[in-house]
């Protein structure tokens, strides 16, 4: 009887062990791409939890707005809206300014997952910017007219392909190559490509960033605090941002441009309050 009891107990413990190898070895599945340009580009791999798995920060003002960022983790809606919140801190986005924007891509396994999850990710940036009575324009943010057609002619969305196109060049193969990989093959190399470049980032150019960090938020500061305080007390103008999207379609190309040379105007500003960062050539 004793010996059962105790080959009982034995096979309870390998059952145990069995499942915690199971859950440990789960094989990370991706369902999102989610890429976000004010004009500091990121972009995240999301996986069918919601959760960021990899993120990476695209040029110079990317890394200067989440030099001390870190969305692993995160819910998706969640680093969204952090990452615009740090932009907004930093002077990225002008609070007294209407031609601000920011322009999505996403892309999925299939075009329904795709389009819903766009509706999600627009949806909390205008959140977050009628929240903070900011005026901004949330945009599809594919303007390859080449791509845009492709996408027609394939018959999937346009997010998807601009993430597949990413990862043919990444691979060095050709487009029609590419569209013939499974999904998760495409995010997986895109995630090892994050991870690479963040390695990358945090070794070398981390310390520069956190500096011009620094010193643009300390040039916004005060004229943030005030737009906070009149949001208090109720005292501001809450934008229509459906005309300010409307608005901004007019003159796209415009305004990306006077947006862009601000934004340099902005950082050069507060390197050249600090001579002692350096420079940074990965734009």
């Amino acid at each position: 009887m004793k010996k059962l009891i105790g080959l009982f107990v034995v096979s309870l413990l390998l059952l145990a062990v069995s499942a915690c190898d199971i859950t440990t070895d789960k094989e990370e599945t991706y369902a999102y791409y989610l890429g976000v340009e004010v004009n500091p580009r990121i972009e995240f791999i999301v996986n069918d939890e919601d959760k960021v798995v990899s993120f990476d920060l695209l040029n110079e003002d990317a890394e200067i707005v989440a030099a001390d960022l870190d969305f692993i983790g995160m819910d998706a809606e969640e680093a969204l809206e952090l990452f615009l919140h740090e932009a907004v801190e930093l002077g990225y986005i002008d609070v007294d300014a209407e031609d601000n924007a920011v322009f999505l891509t996403v892309g999925a396994e299939d075009e329904e997952k795709e389009e819903n999850f766009r509706n999600r990710m627009h949806g909390k940036a205008e959140e977050y910017f009628r929240g903070m009575a900011i005026g901004a324009a949330v945009l599809e943010g594919v303007f390859d007219e080449e791509l845009l057609a492709l996408a027609e002619e394939y018959g999937i969305g346009i997010g998807r392909l601009a993430l597949i196109a990413k990862v043919a060049e990444l691979e060095d193969i050709e487009l029609e190559e590419a569209l013939d990989m499974p999904m998760q093959d495409v995010m997986a190399i895109l995630r090892d490509e994050h991870t690479a470049r963040m390695a990358e980032f945090r070794e070398q150019r981390r310390h520069n960033a956190q500096e011009i960090s620094e010193e643009m938020r300390n040039m916004v500061r005060d004229r943030l605090q005030e737009h906070k305080e009149r949001l208090e007390d109720e005292d501001i103008e809450i934008p229509d941002l459906d005309e300010i999207r409307e608005r901004y379609r007019e003159n796209m190309e415009e305004h990306r441009e006077s947006a862009r040379e601000r934004m340099r105007e902005h950082r050069e500003n507060a390197r050249d309050r600090r001579p002692d960062i350096g420079g940074n050539d990965d734009e």
